[in-house]
């Protein structure tokens, strides 16, 4: 091959040179086969001391890489482990020791399942099926323990690669993340002691601080179901209302803007509010709405509005829930507001 005949070609090179110091040695040989047999001879040696030169050069750089790997797997911020297919570790660097807390010549050979915790068993088992059969990676995470039974949270990357025998062989990445977690904790808590204050100001807030996982559970679940709030809203014309009867101030959803014709941009208080309402209706409305000062009861009323953006008319049926303080003041009106047009059209028609 090509690799070979170059250092062939070097080698007879180097061979010519040298030959005419020994010229004296070839000429007394007694035939032509000898002197053939000894050129052979001096070629292949000279092939194999540069065999030999390239070979320690090739080790000087394999070594120079070593010294590099070494450098990073041993000394890297975060923990590398190797394990077999059962789990039994097999390699692990400086980072993983310290976190797992247990000396290198100990950890070797030790199940990782002993510094998992026993709930979160079922997450590396699970996942590291999945590595095994797909051989595609797997990050997850889970609860551990150190050797001295203290408890960490962990972010695992997991992939596989075949070992010296041909089995797989497991390689893992390992990152504290319990202060990332004890955050997130803090957030939660935080958040839900705020809709306390703001909500739930009469009940205690035993009652309403629940665990961190079931609390993340819980928030998908309230989201999924608040876009399948907005979806029923839109499409049955209905928008949700906050009205501040102390601060003089409404808030409406996107919904609600829409009936209504007004953009950002429109003022929320009171009085703007009620120039929407239609004249005929306007009156009675409000001298509804001002019976509220000592409510006893909730809000349930049906209007004509006169739409800001075309002017168009259009029936509402407003009905909400009056919130008041301990002495029966009523401070809030919250509820929901329908386009009831189609239906009093429709009833009108009936009539007729």
């Amino acid at each position: 091959n090509s690799p070979s005949r170059a250092l062939r070609e070097r080698a007879e090179a180097i061979d010519e040179k040298s030959a005419a110091k020994s010229d004296e040695n070839i000429e007394s040989l007694s035939s032509e086969s000898a002197r053939e047999m000894l050129h052979e001879l001096r070629v292949h040696q000279i092939e194999l001391e540069l065999q030999n030169e390239e070979l320690r050069r090739r080790q000087a750089e394999l070594e120079v890489l070593q010294d590099r790997y070494f450098s990073l797997y041993e000394f890297a911020p975060v923990g590398y482990c190797s394990m077999s297919a059962k789990g039994l570790i097999l390699k692990a660097n400086l980072a993983a020791t310290t976190m797992l807390g247990v000396a290198r010549v100990k950890l070797v050979g030790e199940r990782i399942s002993r510094f998992i915790r026993r709930e979160d068993q079922d997450v590396f088992y699970k996942n590291r099926k999945l590595l095994l059969d797909s051989g595609e990676p797997q990050t997850f995470e889970l609860r551990m323990v150190r050797h001295d039974s203290t408890p960490f949270w962990a972010h695992l990357e997991a992939n596989q690669i075949p070992s010296a025998d041909g089995s797989p062989e497991l390689h893992f990445v390992l990152i504290d993340i319990t202060e990332r977690k004890a955050a997130e904790a803090r957030l939660v808590i935080a958040n839900t002691e705020l809709v306390f204050q703001n909500e739930e100001k009469g009940k205690r807030a035993a009652d309403l601080v629940i665990a961190y996982e079931e609390l993340a559970r819980r928030t998908e679940a309230l989201r999924q179901s608040d876009q399948s709030l907005r979806e029923a809203q839109m499409i049955g014309g209905v928008g949700s209302f906050d009205i501040d009867v102390l601060k003089d101030r409404w808030t409406g959803t996107d919904q609600l803007e829409a009936i209504y014709g007004i953009d950002a941009n429109y003022a929320r208080d009171f009085k703007a509010w009620t120039r929407l309402v239609h004249p005929d209706d306007r009156r009675a409305l409000i001298a509804y709405c001002l019976d509220f000062s000592d409510a006893k009861s909730d809000f349930d009323r049906v209007f004509r509005i006169i739409r800001a953006n075309d002017g168009a008319v259009r029936w509402i049926h407003g009905v909400g829930k009056v919130l008041c303080d301990a002495s029966g003041k009523a401070q809030r009106i919250v509820g929901t507001a329908q386009d009831i047009t189609a239906r009093r059209e429709a009833e009108d028609e009936v009539r007729k």
